[in-house]
């Protein structure tokens, strides 16, 4: 993981296998390719924006990930994940307003 303090970025590279705390090899199963992700936020203090880019590395287009990002990107809401956080490690509450 690349932190930029300065643009406010996370990039986290996918790896096909890992060295865990204990020294064993953790590899990546054939069920998800590996990707990466580029997380950062912009906007304004009251506007705020989740801003993210992720690029799968596939050897051709796959229509279930282009069917679930699609998906992704009509929600109006935050995803759950992000409000979990938002609630229990900020310890802010949300509510929400009608689109």
């Amino acid at each position: 993981m690349y932190l930029n303090h300065q643009d406010q970025r996370a990039t986290f590279i996918g790896a096909s296998a890992v060295t865990d705390a204990d020294g064993h090899q953790v590899r990546a199963g054939a069920g998800q390719p590996i990707f990466h992700v580029e997380h950062s936020v912009g906007g304004t203090e009251t506007r705020p924006l989740n801003r993210w880019r992720i690029v799968h590395l596939t050897r051709a287009v796959d229509d279930g990930l282009l069917e679930v990002f699609t998906g992704m990107a009509k929600q109006v809401w935050l995803p759950e994940f992000i409000e979990i956080y938002i609630r229990r490690d900020l310890d802010i509450e949300l509510s929400r307003r009608e689109p």
